[in-house]
């Protein structure tokens, strides 16, 4: 049965930690659908429980994810992080490229990381935009694998 779907707009994103969102996109590339992840001691000890997102188990040095929506947030996050802290311009090469990377592995998800992410983008760009250059850029062959029409 699918699991209703969460926005977690009400949940500040400072309150989200960066260790945690990278660690949730390291282990979601390396093709771990766990919602369950080993984490180091220091980690374990200095991040605060995120409700609905995350928790963790001390006594395990795990990081327990509440769901797949909470996973897929936490690497959007961590995807939208890396955008905004980026010190060279993402062009629209480099966000589909991006997206490659994990929309490969969502097919026929109602929930996914990459319309996460373009959604998270489309609060500091405009998506819409960044499709139209990506496809007058002779890159069409990313659009078609992402968005197959």
């Amino acid at each position: 049965m699918d699991e209703p779907l969460n926005y977690f707009q009400d949940i500040p994103v400072g309150e989200v930690s960066s260790a945690v969102t990278k660690l949730v996109y390291e282990a979601y590339l390396k093709d771990t659908d766990s919602l369950e992840i080993a984490v180091a001691d220091s980690i374990v000890e200095v991040e605060l429980d995120v409700p609905r997102l995350y928790s963790f188990n001390k006594e395990l040095k795990s990081l327990n994810l509440e769901n797949v929506t909470a996973r897929n947030h936490c690497v959007a996050l961590h995807m939208q992080r890396m955008f905004a802290g980026s010190s060279t311009t993402w062009n629209a090469d480099k966000v589909f490229s991006e997206l490659r990377l994990v929309a490969l592995k969502e097919r026929q998800r109602k929930d996914t990381v990459s319309g996460r992410f373009l959604g998270l983008l489309s609060y500091n760009l405009d998506v819409f935009e960044l499709m139209l250059e990506e496809r007058s850029g002779g890159q069409s062959s990313h659009l078609r694998s992402l968005f197959p029409v």
